[in-house]
């Protein structure tokens, strides 16, 4: 399996409990959050700003940490 960045922030089980705590706090800043499909989520996160992109730092510490 490569792991890419969408494989990191959408499918990786490593960090499953991070991801689901990071992407509930997400989706209270951005309700439509989890209406988005898999791939929509990550440009989404990747291309954050505010608020939302220092909450998704949680989860890309988690990543490379």
């Amino acid at each position: 399996m490569v792991e890419d960045e969408y494989h990191c922030i959408i499918e990786c089980g490593r960090v499953e409990n991070v991801r689901r705590i990071v992407f509930d706090k997400i989706s209270q800043l951005n309700c439509k959050f989890y209406t988005m499909c898999s791939n929509d989520k990550c440009t989404y996160l990747m291309t954050a700003e505010g608020e939302i992109s220092r909450v998704f730092g949680t989860l890309c510490s988690a990543i490379v940490g």
